[in-house]
């Protein structure tokens, strides 16, 4: 076997190594994903939170309470996803550029989850009507770009339906937080300084350092970087 071949087969089995972590990690994502997904205990801080803001606002939707840890549900979800295809591309070989677009997404999923149910600057957990905040501008700005992409496509179905959602979450927003600024929640999404209840929304870039920060301790410049490739 010459020197070549060697070197070949080491990379080979560094490949295979890469494509079964991929798996495993997507595996570890699931579990993460179900146990966000399910009813926590009763005594846990997600459920005395969840209950505390029911019995303070009992007239809104009735998940609201839990809503942070089912929408990071689904981020994390999104999460596994991009894990089994990053595996498939090592599978297949295919290591140019693909890879660096799906390990982006990977970052900003986690980003968007990271900020939904992560800690506060001092390490304490935020309070429900925090996490509400949290939430409901996730949701918003969600909703507020599919409208914007429904017009754009002209689709006037799609544009009603979005708009009725965005206007679920605003009456949300009326009797949680009543006289909410629009001033602070500008009509575009894409826009910075999003605040609401003393929670300000974090960008993608923000949102992967805290996820970057909390899962690695830190790592500065990380998204900026799969950004540059």
């Amino acid at each position: 076997m010459s020197a070549q071949d060697s070197s070949d087969d080491g990379l080979a089995k560094q490949l295979d190594e890469l494509a079964y972590q991929c798996r495993s990690l997507w595996s570890a994502w699931e579990v993460v994903a179900a146990g966000l997904g399910s009813t926590a205990p009763a005594e846990s801080p997600a459920a005395l939170y969840a209950d505390a803001f029911t019995r303070e606002h009992p007239t809104v939707t009735s998940n609201l309470g839990w809503a942070s840890g089912q929408l990071g549900t689904r981020f994390v979800a999104g999460m596994g996803a991009h894990v089994l295809a990053l595996a498939a591309l090592i599978d297949q070989r295919e290591l140019r550029l693909s890879e660096w677009a799906v390990i982006r997404a990977e970052l900003e999923m986690g980003g968007r989850v990271a900020w939904l149910i992560g800690p506060l600057k001092d390490g304490s957990w935020p309070t429900s009507d925090a996490r509400v905040a949290r939430v409901l501008m996730e949701l918003l700005a969600d909703g507020r770009r599919h409208v914007r992409a429904a017009e754009a496509r002209k689709d006037t179905t799609a544009r009603n339906a979005y708009r009725e959602g965005v206007r679920k979450v605003e009456q949300d927003l009326d009797t949680v937080f009543p006289g909410w600024d629009l001033q602070s929640i500008p009509e575009n999404p894409d826009l910075p300084a999003w605040e609401l209840h003393g929670e300000k929304r974090v960008g993608l870039s923000a949102g992967v350092k805290l996820f970057a920060d909390l899962s690695f301790g830190r790592a500065p410049g990380l998204y900026d970087a799969f950004s540059l490739l």
